[in-house]
């Protein structure tokens, strides 16, 4: 389960993020994207239950690793054009 904050999200200004990834993650049924089962809410937090990934998620992998450009190429490469492609 995926546990975000809601005060910390409306600082960040990531609403609009956070509805395209619930949006992604419900409409899509691809062995690439996260299957997201259900998801909630309540007066503190936004919560999603979906399928455990070991590592976490692809924004922290990317941000650990610090070769950002280099890794974001070969992620496109790798992983967007394939899935544009279904």
């Amino acid at each position: 389960m995926k546990i975000l904050d809601l005060e910390k999200t409306v600082e960040k200004e990531q609403e609009e993020n956070v509805k395209r990834e619930v949006e992604i993650m419900k409409n899509l049924n691809t062995d690439y994207v996260v299957k997201l089962y259900y998801s909630f809410k309540n007066e503190t937090h936004l919560f999603f239950v979906m399928d455990y990934m070991n590592g976490g998620d692809l924004g922290s992998l990317l941000g650990n690793l610090g070769q950002l450009e280099k890794v974001v190429r070969f992620l496109n490469n790798s992983l967007v054009r394939p899935i544009l492609r279904c």
